[in-house]
């Protein structure tokens, strides 16, 4: 089978979903020049994925699939998977203004979530709950109390005022 060289070779790279073209092979008769084009139509900033498979990706994951799993069958790394679906789950997220509906109950529940650096120093987060409706309706990176209450002053008037029962 032939190697594949030039626009074929990068349009062979957007085709498997990858925005990231592989590093140029090295001719000694040819000049040494470097150039970049950024087009965020293909992909947005910082995700080498292109958009049409960082979605997918991001559906998939979002559906029940592992990282690791969408990335073996994208043929790449675990974290350029990751970095998409962190990269479009926010912008979904944030986006979803009806994500947080009212209720009339409230939990909170706060987790160890992971103890990282060399001294392995704990990292809380605050799970808020929609006792309710049983639905989880945040995570607040913190279990600093006043973080959480400013967390729940930030939702609107008619979200506070729906509240007639809090758990921890």
């Amino acid at each position: 089978m032939g190697e594949l060289r030039g626009s074929a070779l990068r349009r062979h790279t957007v085709q498997a979903g990858l925005a990231q073209a592989p590093p140029p092979v090295s001719k000694p008769d040819c000049e040494a020049t470097t150039w970049t084009h950024t087009d965020h139509r293909i992909a947005a900033k910082d995700c080498l994925l292109t958009t049409r498979a960082a979605q997918w990706a991001t559906k998939q994951v979002g559906g029940g699939r592992t990282v690791t799993e969408v990335a073996a069958e994208l043929g790449c790394d675990w974290g350029v998977v990751n970095r998409a679906v962190v990269l479009y789950g926010e912008a979904l997220l944030a986006a979803d203004k009806k994500r947080v509906g009212a209720t009339t109950a409230i939990g909170f529940d706060e987790t160890l979530f992971v103890r990282k650096g060399k001294y392995r120093t704990q990292h809380w987060s605050t799970t808020v709950c929609d006792v309710a409706g049983a639905k989880l309706i945040e995570v607040v990176k913190t279990r600093d109390f006043t973080k959480v209450a400013a967390w729940v002053k930030e939702r609107p008037e008619s979200f506070r005022e729906g509240i007639e029962v809090g758990t921890l």
